[in-house]
């Protein structure tokens, strides 16, 4: 079927009646010429509007739209579009009864490996535009894309007609010119795109395939006892998760936290683990199952971690490897830990306090920190003081989704990334 395809201004067409398409999606109106079996996806939703021009011209089976729906950091500012929360309301009462729709909330950074290789057609970016993010997304898109498909993404330079470039402008010129060196790539008006042939596909060389990071998640699921824990309140996704064996392995075997935590265990191996911040023991719980090997020590100073309000004391008796610690973060001193997770108070100071004691008592050798919830206000303050401090000392500085690592491996890196 011939489409009617018309410039309606300057950067943006009309097909078949439909305004305000974007240059790479006229592009696959044509590439894929009806195909009426298309698997898509859209990182970085916003509101949702995007999404609808895509559902609209190119129709497809199905549509991911992966967004955490949560600040951003672009340039080192935490980005200004909107309300989050509104954002994500909007979203949902625009598409989530479509059939055709699949909502994700979760990072791009962690949302993506979960897919198996080669199952979509089209990948358009637009999530978070600082330049290793951006990467990171256009690897794991070719990977996910098939022969023939496209991988394509928004905010590439400075379009006429715009004075000023905006945020992260640049970051997605970097990380294009990173990736493909000038090579195989189309460009028109802030848009870019590329056809995915075997050249492309041999760009992401080693990339971790789902299979093999789930075989490791499972192998360590099945070394070790499991102690269900009993739902109490209001029956989060997250506390469910840990209700059995069963609902364990559906949610973090696809899950992104999931993922992050097997590519920890795998690269560093660690012996000695520390985490600030137990709360309700669930990332304890899954620290300690992708590390038989390790001993490790989980504090928190209140003493609602260790009662029965809380499934602290269930995640305790699921796992023989876990100290737990009811006191202060500062007071606790532990020589060659090769792993600290800090997610405890977040105020800065704490964060700063629990940040030096990290560093004091990290190991000789290979040693990572692991920051949680960095997006957020105090903490980002608080981490960026820290590693700008000791940045002469830290070999590697990663955000891994709502994570940022520093430590003496790249993650990137052992998952393939080759980052120019």
């Amino acid at each position: 079927m011939a489409h009617d395809i018309k410039k309606h201004v300057v950067g943006w067409y009309t097909v078949d009646g439909q305004i305000h398409c974007r240059p790479s999606t006229v592009f696959a109106v044509q590439h894929f010429q009806d195909r009426k079996d298309l698997i898509c996806a859209e990182i970085g939703v916003q509101r949702g509007d995007h999404a609808n021009l895509l559902l609209n011209v190119l129709k497809p089976k199905l549509l991911y739209l992966i967004d955490p729906w949560i600040p951003m950091l672009i340039d080192g500012k935490v980005d200004s579009y909107g309300d989050h929360d509104d954002n994500y309301k909007v979203t949902c009462e625009r598409h989530d009864q479509n059939d055709h729709v699949v909502i994700i909330k979760e990072e791009s950074q962690t949302a993506l490996p979960v897919f198996e290789s080669d199952s979509f057609d089209f990948i358009y970016l637009d999530g978070n535009h600082e330049k290793n993010a951006c990467v990171l997304d256009i690897y794991n898109s070719i990977r996910l894309v098939k022969i023939g498909g496209i991988v394509a993404g928004h905010d590439y330079g400075l379009p006429s007609g715009i004075k000023e470039l905006r945020p992260g402008m640049d970051g997605v010129v970097y990380a294009v010119h990173s990736v493909f060196e000038g090579e195989f790539v189309n460009v028109e008006w802030g848009d870019w795109w590329v056809v995915v042939d075997n050249s492309i596909k041999e760009l992401v060389g080693g990339l971790m395939q789902p299979k093999s990071w789930r075989e490791f998640f499972m192998e360590r699921v099945g070394s070790v006892p499991f102690v269900p824990v009993a739902s109490i309140g209001e029956k989060e996704v997250t506390w469910e998760a840990h209700t059995s064996l069963e609902k364990y392995i559906e949610f973090y075997s696809k899950n992104g936290a999931g993922y992050f935590w097997v590519i920890m265990s795998m690269m560093y191996n660690p012996k000695v683990v520390v985490e600030f911040g137990t709360a309700c023991g669930f990332t304890t719980n899954v620290i300690c199952k992708m590390n038989p090997q390790a001993i490790v020590h989980s504090i928190d100073n209140s003493k609602i971690a260790a009662t029965e309000s809380r499934p602290t004391g269930i995640i305790v008796e699921s796992n023989e490897n876990v100290n737990l610690i009811i006191g202060n973060s500062q007071e606790f001193q532990c020589e060659n830990v090769e792993l600290c997770f800090i997610d405890a108070n977040h105020s800065k100071d704490s964060v700063l306090a629990d940040s030096y004691r990290a560093w004091t008592n990290r190991n000789d050798g290979d040693w990572c920190i692991v920051w949680d919830d960095y997006a957020l206000s105090s903490v980002k303050e608080a981490v960026d003081y820290f590693t700008n401090e000791m940045k002469d000392y830290i070999p590697f500085v990663e955000a891994i989704g709502a994570f940022l690592v520093i430590g003496t491996k790249s993650m990137k890196d052992f998952v393939g990334m080759r980052l120019k």
